[in-house]
């Protein structure tokens, strides 16, 4: 009986500890900075690099950049964070953010020539939808994110890149940068009115890249992805010498066949100038799944037809 209430009481302490650390403290004051306790909780107690800070209203970073002193920065819904760090990687941000709820996002708050870094982890939960925005209030402001930060989880999520809803193709302009090549991120990027740059094929994960109008991608090397699909309106580079292999390509809610094209080739095949660049190429390929299905119908009716033939 001793050993019994002893183990409950471990137990309920160990409950306890793990309460502790996993705390959430909600966003009750807008238009703080990130770090300053007036904006969380009740406001008097010193950020904790143990607990998740739950925000759900307009916040900012410093100036300077520098890091989230709290455990985890979860953005849920309404959550605003207007980020005015604006010299590059010298002036990185970093957190361990959380991305929940269906109507959180991030942008930089002033223009910049160079481009607003952002480090640490992006956990995405499951059916989440989240903006980066590049949004400006002209076509010629520069609002540039890189995010170095790595990816994951995020099945049935929905990240959207943003921006002003016209492209603006100047070098430099208006993108969102992905780079971290260990992103495992497999929901979907969404990519609207602005320049999606991915600096390599494992930086986009396994998830799908669906282009909308004004929106453009680009990935930087060789990928083997999931699915693609764009419409009238956006900008699709293979750039030369660049070889993407993916289980889907829809085009203005049409299949692509199974193949191996060019850029020209894509634009003849489903008369439009969606794709652009030289000699690199796309290859549709069915799905794992699909190729199953197929061998297994063929396993069938191999064995159906020996059956009839003993």
């Amino acid at each position: 009986m001793k050993k019994t209430k002893k183990t409950m009481l471990v137990a309920l302490v160990a409950v306890s500890a793990t309460a502790v650390v996993n705390a959430v403290i909600v966003q009750t004051t807008p238009d703080q900075l990130w770090n300053d306790v007036a904006g969380w909780g009740d406001g008097s107690t010193a950020l904790s690099g143990t607990e998740t800070y739950q925000a759900n209203a307009r916040f900012y970073t410093p100036t300077t950049g520098g890091s989230f002193d709290g455990g985890f920065l979860e953005m849920a819904d309404g959550s605003n964070l207007q980020m005015q760090n604006v010299d590059g990687d010298s002036e990185a941000i970093s957190a361990n953010f959380i991305l929940s709820g269906t109507t959180g996002k991030m942008g930089p708050r002033f223009s910049t020539p160079s481009h607003v870094a952002v480090n640490g982890t992006f956990s995405v939960n499951t059916g989440a939808t989240f903006k980066f925005l590049s949004r400006n209030d002209s076509t010629t402001a520069e609002r540039n994110q890189r995010i170095d930060a790595q990816f994951s989880g995020g099945s049935g999520a929905t990240l959207l890149l943003a921006g002003a809803g016209t492209i603006d193709t100047t070098a430099g302009r208006q993108y969102i940068q992905i780079s971290n090549d260990l992103n495992s991120f497999d929901g979907t990027w969404s990519v609207d009115g602005t320049r999606a740059i991915f600096t390599s094929g494992d930086a986009v994960g396994g998830g799908d890249v669906d282009v909308s109008n004004d929106g453009y991608l680009r990935v930087n090397t060789d990928w083997s992805g999931s699915s693609l699909t764009a419409v009238t309106g956006s900008e699709v580079e293979i750039k030369d010498g660049f070889a993407w292999t993916i289980d889907g390509l829809t085009v203005n809610g049409s299949s692509v066949a199974n193949g191996t094209y060019t850029a020209s080739q894509l634009n003849t095949l489903t008369s439009d100038t969606i794709f652009t660049g030289g000699t690199g190429t796309i290859q549709v390929i069915p799905e794992p799944a699909t190729l199953g299905l197929v061998a297994a119908f063929g396993g069938a009716v191999l064995f159906i037809r020996r059956r009839f033939m003993i």
